[in-house]
Formats: C-alpha cells, structure tokens, sequence
C-alpha cells in the first residue's frame, strides 16, 4: 500500500529555500525517511516559506524531474511568485552537459609582471 508524504518545508528550512545544496538536503531527507514507509506521491508544503532561489528552484526542477527519482509531487500553499519562478525554470532548463575547461597557468615571482599585465587592457 502506498501513501502520501506531506513535507513541511519550514520545518526542514526556516523561512527561505536558499541554495542547490538546500535541494540535495531535502531529497536525502526523501529518500532516507520516506523509503521506509513506501511513498510514492509527495506533497511539499510550503507555507511559511517567504523566499525561494533561482538556483534551488532550478535544482528542484532538475532533480524531481530526474530519470532516476521514481517519485510524484505535489506543491501545497505555494506563493504566486515561487509558481511563476518554478515556471520561468521550466522554460529554460534544457538537458546540460558538463564541459571541461582548459586554462593556462602562469607562474609569477615578480609581482610587477602582474601588474604590467592587467594594466595592459
């Protein structure tokens, strides 16, 4: 028999939903607390909270709609502007791939070449 978790954000997280960290927090909570009771449909409350991210909004998006996150979801007393943020995310997130950069090192004992080289732009 599955049941329905309801989650109080303020419980977890005070009055604002700050960071992509924040997100990673709450799905470990998730998994940890709710795998034992065999839930499958979450309910996230979130009255009480005032302030919401760009990047914990962006996070959340990214994580409840992961291949690999077999959960459903459900937004409870959520502020107009958190839904047309959640939104705005929805548009604009497309899948990602991580790139990697490579960059020179430059090695300095005198610190007038630094000052010679920035003073050059």
């Amino acid at each position: 028999m599955t049941t329905a978790a309801d989650i109080k954000l303020k419980d977890l997280f005070n009055k604002s939903l700050d960071t992509r960290e924040s997100v990673n927090f709450l799905m470990n909570h998730i998994e940890k607390e709710l795998d034992k009771e065999d839930c499958y449909d979450i309910i996230l409350d979130f009255t009480g909270i005032e302030f919401m991210s760009r990047s914990f909004a962006d996070e959340l998006h990214k994580q409840i709609n992961s291949d690999t996150f077999k959960r459903s979801f459900t937004f409870e007393n959520m502020p107009v502007g958190m839904i047309e943020l959640l939104k705005i995310i929805e548009k604009t997130q497309t899948s990602r791939t991580k790139r990697e950069l490579k960059s020179s090192v430059f090695v300095v004992k005198d610190i007038s070449i630094i000052k010679d080289y920035t003073f050059s732009w």
